[in-house]
């Protein structure tokens, strides 16, 4: 295996990882929760926030 490819593998591994936790944290959040809301950051600013 090349070092490339280790560290395709390293990085992926990672990636699912960190996707995998996002998602439990979600879910866990979901059911515990009773109302979930979402704001708009950008909207409330009007447009002014810079990335």
């Amino acid at each position: 295996m090349t070092t490339t490819a280790r560290l395709r593998n390293a990085h992926q591994a990672v990636a699912d990882k960190r996707k995998d936790f996002h998602f439990k944290t979600a879910n866990e959040l979901l059911l515990k929760a009773k109302v979930i809301a979402h704001v708009d950051a950008e909207r409330r600013a009007g447009g002014k926030l810079k990335y």
